[in-house]
């Protein structure tokens, strides 16, 4: 009854809300001053990075300026000196973790504290996912991501402190949509789209609605990154104007930025069941939950099972439920947090069994906190197993994959990939990350010519598969195991890109875009979240 009558209030105030926001679009932001502020701009020895310092040079901001290239570091310094701002500048690599938070106490004992961060270092390595080095992969989530977690964490407790600060994400348009040979790019700016989408949760949870967030996604830019650029998107940009919107967007506390603005329309597309019978399936995280489920699924189809799991008991009891049903099945027990370990044990798979032609990417990591009690090591591992295992996992396997054109590459993400909710902020972005990852992976197939090989992505709500204990929800349906892979068959059989669990999601999460941020942030309190995901730690949305 209660949720009822709390729904029913909230009808008219979204009413409301909606109706505001179109009125704002006919009338002028009110654009705030930063006269004074503290701004940290990383990678700001050139492009975006270096054309957002001199138009915080002229707000009169007083600046601090991060790159790894001291030359050009000093040369965008030198500029902003001469348009009359104070700049600092710092050698760091945004790549190494204690580098970022040893030169974030430098800049506090010098400088002061910072009270606008922008989150812009990046890199970007263009090659198909088999050609990509393992280094690359990693140093592009540690600087497209990672890095973001770094600093925010080292920035953060004092904007908390005094509720005010401006915390802005440079992301990409390839953080929406899929981009051939730029895999591990966009899955990192999806995963830099979901951390700034869940830490503007969070920060509205904890009720610090004076720091202000901004994700900047713009469509390709002229800065060197990219040998001449080009996207049936739209056209390339300049960094100018690219650094105008962002500035703009900041001085009025957008949320998102799209550049050119007709990208905000890009996150709103054969049922013919195949057999799986004699294909060689491996399930990670196959010791319990949905891995465990798949793999039953799978058995009766007559499929070949390799299942992996860290946890040998689990993954045993899985193996001999499969068996009973049929399945030849073998076992290997693995720490896809590792990726010697996936390497060797791919190894292993393809001389005792055969070539795998079906992967399911499906274990997992969550670790339940506000982003500043999150443990550095927490965070690592999140990625680690949920977003970094696919790549290790994809790159062994694919090779077989396309000398026969055939085979299907299953990412298990979340509906926590496309919205999210506070004290998950790890979390979200690594499931933002696999959905990036299952998008570009598709697009760059599909530019190889190979058709054959398919994908799917499962993105279901809250699944009672023992990661969060006790997990409820007043308008979400809590599921359980056996529904959510059930749909998740139905779509590897017939194909489908995006599985949503249930169905609906899909156009909810449309209809949200269009949502201003109080009438999301009420949905949010009436959702009314709450598990709990290791004992002792009760999460619940405020």
């Amino acid at each position: 009854m209660q949720f009822f009558l709390a729904s029913f209030l909230l009808l008219p105030f979204l009413l409301v809300c909606i109706v505001e926001s179109l009125l704002k679009l006919f009338i002028p932001k009110k654009r705030k001053s930063v006269t004074g502020e503290i701004v940290l701009i990383t990678g700001a020895g050139h492009g975006i990075g270096r054309q957002t310092a001199y138009e915080f040079a002229k707000l009169k901001c007083k600046l601090v300026l991060w790159d790894i290239n001291k030359h050009g570091l000093e040369e965008t310094a030198t500029e902003c000196k001469r348009l009359g701002a104070k700049a600092h500048t710092f050698v760091v690599d945004c790549s190494n973790r204690e580098d970022i938070y040893s030169s974030a106490k430098k800049v506090k004992a010098e400088v002061g504290d910072v009270s606008i961060l922008v989150n812009n270092a990046g890199v970007v390595y263009t090659s198909d996912l088999s050609a990509t080095q393992d280094p690359q992969i990693e140093k592009t989530f540690e600087v497209n991501v990672l890095a973001h977690f770094w600093t925010t964490k080292a920035f953060l407790p004092e904007m908390m402190k005094n509720n005010h600060g401006h915390i802005v994400t440079v992301a990409s348009a390839a953080g929406h949509i899929g981009v051939p040979f730029l895999l591990a790019y966009c899955s990192s700016k999806f995963a830099a789209v979901g951390f700034h989408k869940a830490l503007t949760e969070e920060l509205s949870a904890l009720e610090r609605t004076g720091i202000k967030t901004t994700c900047l996604c713009p469509n390709f830019i002229n800065t060197g990154f990219i040998k001449n650029p080009s996207t049936s998107l739209g056209p390339t940009l300049e960094p100018e104007e690219v650094v105008n919107k962002l500035i703009d967007g900041i001085l009025t506390e957008q949320k998102m930025i799209f550049v050119p603005s007709s990208l905000n329309f890009l996150s709103l597309m054969e049922k013919r069941r195949k057999s799986v019978a004699g294909e060689i399936v491996l399930i990670t995280g196959a010791g319990h939950g949905i891995g465990r489920q798949t793999a039953y699924e799978f058995a009766q189809r007559k499929s070949r099972l390799v299942l992996w799991d860290i946890n040998k008991h689990g993954v045993e009891e899985t193996a001999a439920e499969c068996r009973k049903l049929g399945a030849t099945t073998h076992v290997f027990v693995v720490d896809c947090s590792n990726r010697e370990e996936i390497y060797s044990s791919v190894d292993q798979v393809k001389k005792e069994v055969g070539d795998v032609t079906i992967v399911v990417n499906n274990a997992g990591a969550i670790y339940p906190a506000d982003l500043l009690s999150a443990k550095d090591e927490e965070i690592t591992k999140t990625f680690e197993v949920n977003i970094l295992g696919h790549f290790w996992i994809t790159k062994a396997l694919l090779p077989s994959m396309i000398r026969r054109n055939h085979g299907h590459i299953v990412t298990v993400a979340s509906v926590c990939g496309h919205g999210v909710i506070p004290y998950l902020i790890p979390y979200c972005s690594s499931k933002f990350a696999a959905v990036g990852f299952h998008r570009a992976l598709t697009s760059e197939l599909e530019a190889l010519g190979k058709t054959g090989i398919k994908t799917s992505c499962l993105c279901p709500v809250f699944v009672n598969t023992g990661f969060t204990k006790n997990p409820s929800t007043r308008i979400w349906p809590v599921l359980e195991t056996e529904e959510v892979v059930r749909s998740l068959i139905d779509g590897i059989l017939t194909n489908k890109k995006m599985i949503f669990v249930p169905s609906y999601i899909n156009i909810s999460l449309a209809i949200e875009r269009f949502l201003p941020e109080r009438a999301l942030a009420a949905i949010n309190r009436v959702q009314d979240i709450q598990f709990e995901a290791v004992i002792g730690h009760k999460i619940k949305m405020k």
